[in-house]
């Protein structure tokens, strides 16, 4: 009885391992190479935002507010994101040099900045709180290089990068200082990676009357557009500063992206059959038709008034 139960066990698990024995090969499948610099929605996100505007000389309103409300809005967006306010020297290389090692990991990177920046012989710095700068010779000791953020992406090699610097406001030392211009220099992006200031080189950004500077509270408001490519974005944040300071400010953008990116992609989101991702959706097309109501409401009071 018990050799007939081992010869029927035996059977058994052979039968059981006839599909995995005696099924076809599986095929190659081929997939089209995805360029190293085309971010796909479902890549690892960092960020790192910073916001100064507790300076000793000439403080800032809105950095502050908008370092709080971008590194808020990236991490609804899936961004891991590092944010600083008010940092000193030390506080913002440290940070940065951060950033840059988990940027080493691969993913799309973004560094935000909002505060006081200033050019220096075709430089561009961004000033730490607590910069002690009585001439222009000590800003290279006393400021960060912004390229160093460009070398600590560059060196990361990951997919993709963007920066985004709103750092072109009046610069408290312009008066004083010989080689300080206004405004900011433009950067070379290096390969695969964006660069985005508040407004056109060595032109001077607003603070802003409200919670926010012009170009940061224009970029909130469009961050969340789904199906955006970020170009197209930025176009529309061009156009909506430039009409609300009646072109004295228009953002301007130094690229060498080779691929595509999306901040908010529906497709990717519908695809996971999120109904959280569905009310994201619904919640970004009614403020897209409040904001065409609000424009045709402001038009019509317009033709009212002439």
């Amino acid at each position: 009885m018990r050799k007939y139960l081992l010869h029927i066990l035996i059977i058994s698990f052979v039968f059981l391992l006839a599909p995995v024995i005696y099924a076809e090969e599986p095929r190659a499948i081929e997939i089209e190479p995805v360029l190293k610099n085309d971010a796909i929605n479902t890549e690892r996100r960092i960020a790192l935002v910073i916001g100064n505007g507790s300076y000793k000389s000439s403080p800032l309103r809105n950095p502050v507010n908008d370092a709080v409300d971008v590194a808020s809005m990236l991490g609804r967006m899936s961004f891991d994101v590092s944010k600083g306010t008010n940092m000193t020297k030390k506080e913002m290389r440290n940070a940065i040099r951060q950033f840059g090692e988990d940027l080493k990991n691969g993913g799309v990177g973004l560094f935000y900045y909002s505060g006081h920046g200033m050019q220096v012989n075709g430089k561009n710095y961004l000033i730490p709180v607590g910069a002690d700068i009585q001439s222009d010779d000590e800003v290279e000791d006393e400021s960060i290089d912004a390229g160093l953020v460009l070398r600590k992406m560059e060196s990361a090699s990951n997919t993709m990068n963007m920066v985004f610097l709103d750092a072109c406001r009046d610069n408290p030392f312009m008066s004083s200082f010989k080689t300080v211009s206004r405004g900011l220099t433009v950067m070379d992006a290096p390969s695969g990676s964006l660069i985005v200031y508040a407004t056109a080189p060595g032109s001077v950004a607003a603070d802003g009357k409200g919670r926010n500077g012009i170009f940061t509270k224009n970029l909130l408001l469009h961050i969340n557009s789904p199906d955006l490519e970020v170009s197209q974005l930025l176009k529309k944040i061009r156009v909506s500063v430039k009409r609300e300071t009646g072109g004295k400010q228009i953002p301007w953008e130094s690229s060498s992206l080779e691929g595509n990116f999306f901040f908010v992609d529906s497709k990717y989101l519908k695809q996971q059959g999120s109904e959280v991702a569905g009310r994201i959706i619904e919640r970004n097309a009614e403020i897209e038709r409040l904001k065409e109501l609000e424009r045709q409401s402001k038009i019509a009071r317009e033709k009212e008034q002439a």
